[in-house]
């Protein structure tokens, strides 16, 4: 099926470019980036720091030289997948510490692209809705914002990990705007949610009213441990942590026999159900029958709604 994508100003450039979303996938990891189509580029090129967020081990990378119009860089080959829309296709990929533009995450090149897809430019199809384009652009979370909130979550999660026994087969996930690609760059006035699922056996004491508190407060004295100097206390039902860039909830959650979960509701004083990645797929659903232009749409009214003092809660728009 046809995708279409309309040409992007990014960063202080006024020109627009062929930019895409792609999803880069490598086993259980996905990281998801805004890439430029490069019909003069041999392969698929990406910000090295992907590496990491993508969980690859660097050791067991081939080593190349590449070259371009920006000189001489290092590179190195890692066999990935990319997703264009939920499509996902295997092919090889140069990931580059020496190529880390800030306002996009790679180039989508012959190789591994041009060779999967047939690939239309059409310039002359812009019209009055570029400024849109444009102010859905600006709103993007960049690759460098990207790898700190990963960064971020893997530390805490670590922390836990020392000090709880979590599911045996269920990640930490994030979950909420994050997760459905809603949230804006101006991620110190947002934040971000990781559910951190526990093992029931290990934890199943703490499955009572009494327990939503005492699981919150457990979760609140380990994270005072490992970020003493930082700003956070017990929500409705999570530990908000504050750091200087963003706000990260930290929401504990037991997996129930339906493949649902249930959080603590220190308020009411029991184990609520959630589903919170229902409303994401939800939300990638609408996104997708409307041409990729429903999550944009949000983001423009959340940038609308910062720019007149936020009358409308994020929660509410979305």
């Amino acid at each position: 099926m046809a995708q279409t994508f309309k040409y992007q100003t990014t960063g202080s450039s006024r020109l627009p470019r062929p930019f895409i979303p792609l999803t880069l996938r490598y086993k259980d990891r996905t990281v998801k980036i805004k890439a430029l189509v490069d019909s003069g580029a041999d392969f698929c090129m990406f910000d090295g720091e992907l590496i990491y967020m993508l969980d690859i081990d660097l050791t067991k990378l081939e080593k190349i030289n590449v070259n371009g119009v920006s000189g001489a860089a290092t590179g190195y080959v890692a066999h990935i997948e990319i997703g264009v829309e939920g499509q996902f296709f295997p092919t090889p990929a140069v990931f580059s510490f020496d190529f880390s533009p800030d306002e996009f995450g790679g180039l989508a090149g012959q190789l591994g692209f041009f060779d999967t897809y047939i690939v239309e430019f059409n310039r002359k199809a812009m019209h009055i809705e570029k400024a849109f384009a444009d102010f859905a652009s600006a709103l993007e979370i960049t690759v460098k914002q990207e790898a700190l909130v990963s960064d971020r979550r893997a530390n805490v999660e670590k922390a836990l990990r020392k000090k709880l026994v979590l599911h045996p087969s269920e990640e930490p996930k994030v979950t909420g705007s994050w997760d459905r690609n809603t949230l804006t760059r101006y991620l110190y006035e947002g934040d971000v949610d990781v559910m951190v699922i526990l093992h029931y056996g290990e934890n199943k004491g703490w499955d009572n009213p009494e327990g939503t508190i005492t699981c919150l407060d457990r979760f609140k004295a380990i994270l005072d441990e490992a970020y003493p100097y930082t700003d956070k206390h017990r929500d409705e039902n999570c530990i908000s942590i504050k750091f200087s860039e963003f706000r990260l909830d930290v929401v504990p959650a037991f997996k129930v026999d339906s493949g649902n979960y249930k959080i603590p509701d220190t308020v009411r004083k029991r184990w609520v159900p959630t589903d919170p990645f229902k409303f994401a797929e939800r939300i990638t659903g609408v996104n997708n029958a409307m041409g990729g232009a429903f999550v944009p749409l949000i983001k423009m009214v959340k940038g609308w709604n910062r720019e007149v003092g936020w009358p409308i809660r994020s929660f509410h728009l979305e």
